[in-house]
């Protein structure tokens, strides 16, 4: 009966957020208009025949003002609805109906609810069969805005816990961002959104990831990934969590991180040692006005042109102003006992060996004997590239790879061998 009463109330959560569904484009603001700058192949607006260089005249009949707040409303739409847009493409008008079909779901996954900073954000939960109860784990992610739901399973870390799930009987749960996949809430990357936000989804989750009957709520993970990794103590503290899995982080401050991963590029690009030296000159510059004078990247880029294209990540600059002040020391030692796991790959281009090591020793410095460190042979999104430069390589050509069948041994061990049975102690 306990079972039936919280999936109900799961389900009720669920019912109120709607499936959305994304249009496949980015618009650039060029003369005061929207131009489409890109449409994604096999998208909604590809489909639609939209063209990149189009530009947005009028959205059901009604202005198009080139601001960011309208582009969004066109990216993302209730799931079923439709718009009419007209066109300008080479200095003729015309006239197409954007459709936004619902998007399939991943398979094997559930989706739920749960209520943070008063918006429902999205679920995602994979669990083996049986009643249990089993152990789980909520997965950090990193500081992107898409959405984690993949219903080819091509992305990596669906490939990671279903395997989970499949070879460990873990229940997996992935929360989505505000504003991503089908989560309501401002969108990720803008100013209303942020890290506090984002932390208090977190923890929304992992109560109800406690809650959950199929769960043993003393067998309770955080499984954190790349910049999850700064958040993840700020999430771990004051909660009650069987242990941490921390893969791709570091323990450099966030300038000097960024600083370490710009040389590494370029030296994986075969860049002579003059330029790479000539570039991080200008890349310590650019980083000093963003990360420690906290100055916008739309401010830089205009005192500074030299800064274009280098004050501008995939993370959007809400996320990146929210790491950048985050005190790892301070966080780590507020983060309670439980144990903790750094994963380190060696095709990782990202962060380094030194990188991991140094978050290693920082955690044991403030709780002796705390964290331990496994290398494995995986690239920054778990892949199985053995080293940096068959990653680099891969990476530029869109081949992919494998899931590393290392990483998913060493978190399903790890989580349900020694710390495992350590949560059941406690």
């Amino acid at each position: 009966m306990l079972l039936v009463l919280l999936l109900l109330a799961t389900s009720a959560l669920a019912a109120g957020l709607e499936r959305k569904a994304d249009a496949g484009l980015l618009f650039g603001i060029a003369d005061g208009k929207l131009r489409v700058a890109e449409t994604r192949p096999g998208g909604n607006a590809a489909r639609a025949g939209i063209r990149v260089g189009d530009v947005l005249l009028t959205a059901d009949g009604g202005a198009a003002p080139a601001t960011r707040e309208f582009a969004r409303s066109v990216y993302k739409r209730k799931a079923g609805d439709s718009v009419v847009l007209r066109l300008l493409r080479d200095g003729a008008e015309l006239e197409v109906t954007l459709h936004y079909p619902a998007p399939p779901p991943e398979p094997a996954v559930e989706h739920g609810a749960v209520l943070a900073a008063g918006f429902l954000r999205r679920t995602l939960v994979t669990a083996p069969p049986g009643p249990g109860p089993h152990a789980a784990l909520l997965w950090i992610a990193g500081s992107g805005c898409g959405s984690q739901e993949s219903p080819g399973l091509s992305d990596p870390v669906a490939q990671l816990l279903h395997a989970l799930t499949a070879q460990y009987s873990i229940v997996t749960m992935r929360v989505e961002k505000s504003g991503a996949g089908d989560s309501d809430g401002p969108p990720c990357y803008s100013a209303d959104a942020g890290l506090a936000q984002e932390s208090e989804s977190y923890g929304a989750a992992l109560e109800a990831l406690q809650k959950d009957p199929r769960v043993d709520p003393a067998r309770v993970f955080l499984v954190a990934h790349s910049a999850g990794v700064l958040s993840v103590p700020i999430v771990a503290a004051g909660r009650n969590v069987a242990g941490i899995v921390a893969a791709g982080g570091s323990g450099f401050a966030y300038f000097d991180y960024h600083l370490a991963m710009r040389r590494r590029e370029m030296e994986l690009a075969g860049k002579p040692e003059d330029e790479v030296e000539a570039s991080l000159a200008i890349h310590r510059r650019c980083l000093t006005a963003l990360l420690k004078e906290h100055r916008s990247p739309d401010e830089i880029e205009k005192e500074m042109p030299d800064c274009r294209r280098r004050v501008r990540f995939d993370s959007p600059p809400v996320m990146i102003e929210g790491h950048s002040r985050i005190d790892s020391v301070a966080a780590w030692k507020s983060s309670g006992r439980a144990p903790v796991l750094l994963l380190y790959g060696t095709g990782d281009f990202v962060t380094s060996k030194k990188q991991t090591e140094a978050l290693r020793d920082l955690i044991n410095r403030l709780h002796p004997r705390r964290a331990a460190m496994k290398v494995l042979p995986m690239d920054h999104g778990f892949l199985a590239h053995e080293t940096e430069a068959a990653a680099w390589a891969a990476e530029r050509a869109g081949k992919g790879g494998a899931l590393s069948a290392a990483a998913v041994a060493a978190i399903g061990e790890w989580i349900g061998g020694a710390a495992g049975r350590q949560a059941k102690r406690r």
